[in-house]
């Protein structure tokens, strides 16, 4: 991996990536095989073909998926159940702990049928999933394009899944940090308004989270991440369990956490184990940001730069309260030398990425103050 490599991912990705569906480019396939290359590097991982035409799964999701090798049934769950979550987003698995797997999707679909449900949930069990940790802040979306519930409304369809409410705003909250020149003070979510029907709901004894809706958004994202972690490191079923992850389409809010918890296990030495800093950002970015479909330069274009966000968050992660050693049943908790390189590594990571940020922010606040 090299500096070049990295300029032209975020310039690429900054300013030619329109919204909408993928554009399947000779550059695309070479970051989509870059990607699935550090990942493999410490991972036994098969590829899953979401080709165009008649035989794509999803649109906005990568050429080529990943998957562990040993889930042979894998891709025929997937043909099934396609169609069964909003935007064809089905479950994917993405960071890999041991051998449990944080999958990302988008939400399930409203009115479908009952056998649908049962696919998708047979899905959910194909990769050892027993915990959703559920973003979304509605807990329906009618809208004439789409229909999307949770499956918190739809329970009887998933009584063996332990179901984690974590209400999290949307990507339009992140203008206010915009606008509040990148500073976390103050940043407030108004948890009290009409459109907010999901409670925090974690079914665990973990935290006093009764005040949750007046915290800082600083102090609700660290929060979450540390049950994530938890609920990773002592599944509630038995010690094999995933998790997964999802808001309504799964690429904004979504991202922005599987980005913390890989970034974690990693600064952790427990994920990615041969990934430099510089492979590391190029798998974040290349993976879970552009490959994945966060339409960074509509963001940028509307000032919601959630994406800034997630970097700028990682030095408040560099305590023993966000490392795994701290939640793994036989662990004493991180020593001192590991506090140490979790703390160089992550400080890094963000040194590394705004290197390549800042370097297009003037073509960045171009694009935002013309649109």
């Amino acid at each position: 991996m090299n500096r070049e490599s990295l300029e032209k991912l975020f310039n690429y990705y900054t300013l030619k990536v329109a919204k909408g569906h993928r554009t399947i480019t000779e550059y695309y396939l070479s970051v989509n095989e870059k990607c699935y290359e550090l990942l493999s590097r410490d991972n036994d991982l098969s590829v899953l073909l979401n080709k165009e035409g008649s035989d794509e799964l999803c649109e906005s999701y990568p050429y080529k998926i990943a998957y562990p090798t040993h889930i042979k049934n894998y891709p025929s769950f997937v043909s099934s159940c396609k169609n069964n979550r909003l935007r064809n987003r089905f479950p994917v698995p993405v960071v890999f702990y041991k051998d449990k797997y944080v999958c990302r999707s988008s939400t399930i679909r409203n009115y479908l049928k009952d056998e649908e449900y049962e696919k998708d949930c047979k899905t959910l069990k194909s990769l050892s999933i027993s915990s959703i940790f559920n973003f979304m802040v509605e807990k329906n979306r009618d809208k004439e394009e789409y229909k999307a519930t949770t499956e918190s409304v739809k329970k009887e369809h998933y009584p063996d899944l332990h179901q984690f409410l974590m209400p999290y705003p949307g990507v339009k909250f992140f203008i206010q940090y915009t606008r509040n020149n990148y500073k976390f003070d103050g940043l407030l979510y108004n948890f009290d308004h009409p459109r907010n029907e999901v409670q925090l709901t974690i079914p665990i004894d973990f935290e006093n989270v009764k005040q949750y809706h007046v915290l800082p958004i600083t102090e609700i994202t660290g929060l979450y991440l540390r049950t994530m972690l938890r609920v990773l490191a002592n599944p509630l079923q038995n010690k094999h369990s995933s998790i997964v992850l999802h808001c309504l389409s799964g690429w904004d809010r979504t991202p922005m956490y599987i980005t913390f918890l890989r970034a974690s296990l990693w600064a952790d030495g427990v994920a990615h184990q041969s990934l430099s800093t510089q492979e590391m950002l190029y798998l974040i970015v290349g993976y879970d940001y552009f490959l994945f479909h966060h339409q960074l330069k509509y963001r940028l274009q509307i000032e919601a730069e959630l994406f800034r966000f997630t970097f700028n968050f990682l030095p408040k992660m560099i305590g023993k309260e966000f490392s795994i050693f701290s939640f793994e049943k036989d662990s004493k908790g991180p020593t001192k030398e590991q506090l140490k390189t979790r703390e160089r590594k992550l400080l890094d990571l963000r040194e590394e990425f705004f290197k390549y940020y800042e370097k297009n922010k003037n073509l960045i606040e171009v694009i935002s103050h013309n649109y």
